[in-house]
């Protein structure tokens, strides 16, 4: 389990990082809705002064209102003052741009509206909304002083819309990008806290095999002790036999403390803390060393040693290096059995050692395959099911692996690998 702060910790950003985020998303379409009172109420004020400076031109015209319509360039006009629309209309709501070929027909204005107009009164009515665009108009009756004999109509709205389009694709776009920071740092946050979780469940680990090699040192001298008694016993009682029963009954507890010793001696070794003495190691040398001792104690097995040219020397310790070579080359040797063959191949890769180990023997049966690298699983009759356990510990203790590359049958092969510098490596 990992400390309570760090999941608080994980929990707190992530949270931040949504508020963060929601905030400025609310923040962004608040202001948006700012804006777009803002644009309408500016929209609603350039039309009124454009219809104002419009019924001066035209009121002011010699000829009158229509007189000076017939004369103005309505057309240029409203483009450069950026009307959606620009008409004159008679006080019956009918347009008077019928002569002109770009005039659009006017809509028919309500008889409320022409009332209000007929009294000489300007209206601006709410803005009208249509396929997303916002429309202001504007009707402003033309009097000279009389009574009404025009209405000049002005609607805008079109760059309006267009900037506020523009700006809600961008809250849009901003409110998306958000999301997605948003899941990038959750998901990000969750990796981190996975792997926090993890090297804390490692450490949990190291702690405990600590934790158990320290009582183990502590039972190792209350146990050998005991059991050197019962194997000297069981010597004298072998030696004083009367009867080949006796005998054979010593002889059993020899071979019991003996499994025990060994036992316990595994066991040691897997459960103390790592703590590695490093020297310079030439591996060559090192290998060639121990594949003789194990040729020694195995004569009828047949052992071949293979190396490149050019091997990179190694920082490692080599007492505990010996015992994962010791304990390889003899499995091997025990799996090939008489008149089998062991070989021992060693060449530079990744800037480290690897070594291929093979033998002849029948293989790793396949329910084994898949634990073998556990404590107590053995493979062979009188094994303690510790020693590939702490093989790998050890080569892994170096930045190192250990690896079943070949499990049979006709053979197997194991395959592992030492970083040049004591560090991490590159995988087999």
């Amino acid at each position: 389990m990992p400390s309570p702060g760090i999941d608080k910790v994980t929990r707190l950003v992530a949270l931040f990082t949504l508020l963060l985020v929601g905030a400025l998303n609310v923040g962004g379409w608040i202001f948006h809705s700012i804006l777009e009172r803002g644009y309408r109420q500016a929209s609603r004020d350039a039309l009124r002064e454009q219809g104002r400076l419009l019924r001066v031109v035209l009121e002011g015209h010699p000829g009158g209102p229509l007189a000076g319509w017939r004369d103005l360039e309505s057309e240029r006009l409203r483009l450069s003052a950026e009307l959606d629309h620009l008409d004159l209309l008679d006080p019956e709501g009918r347009s008077l741009s019928a002569d002109k070929a770009w005039a659009l027909p006017a809509p028919g204005l309500p008889d409320s509206l022409l009332d209000e107009l007929a009294l000489g009164i300007e209206l601006l009515p709410p803005p009208q909304r249509e396929d997303d665009e916002i429309y202001q108009s504007l009707y402003v009756p033309l009097d000279a002083g009389g009574p009404v004999q025009a209405i000049l109509v002005l609607e805008a709205g079109a760059a309006v819309s267009q900037q506020l389009a523009a700006l809600r694709r961008g809250l849009w776009l901003a409110t998306g990008a958000g999301v997605i920071f948003v899941v990038f740092v959750i998901a990000a946050m969750t990796g981190i806290l996975q792997q926090a979780r993890r090297r804390q469940r490692e450490l949990d680990r190291a702690e405990h095999l600590a934790r158990v090699g320290t009582l183990a040192a502590g039972l190792a001298h209350e146990i050998r002790n005991p059991l050197a008694i019962i194997s000297g016993s069981a010597e004298i009682m072998e030696m004083g036999a009367g009867s080949e029963e006796e005998r054979e009954r010593a002889h059993d507890i020899l071979e019991e403390t003996e499994r025990l010793g060994r036992l316990l001696s595994d066991f040691l070794g897997f459960a103390r803390p790592q703590d590695l003495q490093l020297r310079t190691i030439d591996p060559r040398e090192f290998w060639q060393q121990a594949m003789d001792e194990q040729a020694a104690l195995h004569g009828e097995v047949s052992f071949e040693f293979q190396a490149d040219g050019r091997l990179p020397r190694l920082q490692a310790d080599p007492d505990r290096l010996r015992q994962v070579a010791l304990n390889l080359l003899g499995n091997a040797a025990a799996a090939a059995g008489p008149g089998g063959r062991v070989t021992l191949a060693l060449c530079g890769r990744g800037g480290g050692l690897q070594v291929r180990l093979r033998d002849n023997g029948p293989g790793v049966p396949a329910e084994l395959r898949e634990s073998i690298f556990q404590p107590f699983v053995s493979g062979r009759e009188g094994g303690t099911g510790l020693g590939l356990a702490v093989c790998l510990s050890v080569l892994r203790a170096h930045g190192g692996d250990l690896r079943l590359t070949r499990p049979g049958p006709g053979g197997t092969e194991f395959t592992l690998f030492l970083p040049a510098t004591g560090g991490k490596g590159a995988p087999i």
